[in-house]
């Protein structure tokens, strides 16, 4: 999993320089005695050579443009964005992972289309 603009209260056990790699099992871990979390990007790989790849070039590259996140988004198996305290958008490019987000949440809505077509906040 790939780290990056993590704040928020008691998330200090995630800060530290990022963009950061880090396996599954630590974030659950470090997620149990974090509280709050007000920002946040995790990308999400099932590939740890493309993890690692984008990670060396997140290092060397200007992120404020907004193509750069729209990169990671679409490379990414799962990218989770955390919003202002109280909102997160799931991107997938995996039908199965939105189909059982779906079912654990009634409430969701799910988008499909390109980026370019969803909402994308950056």
């Amino acid at each position: 999993i790939l780290l990056d603009e993590i704040e928020g209260i008691v998330v200090s056990q995630l800060r530290g320089p990022l963009p950061r790699l880090i396996e599954k099992s630590e974030l659950l871990k470090l997620a149990k005695v974090s509280t709050q979390f007000e920002w946040g990007s995790f990308y999400m790989f099932s590939n740890e050579q493309t993890a690692k790849k984008l990670f060396n070039n997140m290092k060397t590259t200007n992120k404020s443009q907004a193509n750069f996140y729209r990169k990671m988004v679409s490379m990414a198996n799962v990218t989770v964005r955390l919003f202002d305290n109280r909102s997160f958008i799931i991107y997938s490019n995996k039908r199965e992972v939105l189909e059982l987000i779906k079912g654990l949440y009634r409430e969701v809505d799910i988008g499909e289309g390109t980026l370019d077509q969803l909402k994308f906040y950056s």
